[in-house]
């Protein structure tokens, strides 16, 4: 059975470009070091409605 991992990246300032994303390729690169890949990633801005 596969594992499916994803991960979920908060921010309206990711969102908008005020700031780059620094999670996802870290995440990527540590679940490669452990032969695991990310199946999915979804962003979300700071709305606590989105969020949950």
């Amino acid at each position: 059975m596969t594992t499916a991992i994803g991960l979920i990246i908060i921010g309206d300032e990711i969102l908008s470009g005020k700031r780059a994303d620094k999670h996802l390729p870290k995440v990527i690169e540590l679940l490669g070091e452990r032969g695991m890949s990310l199946s999915w990633a979804r962003f979300v801005g700071d709305d606590r409605q989105s969020i949950t």
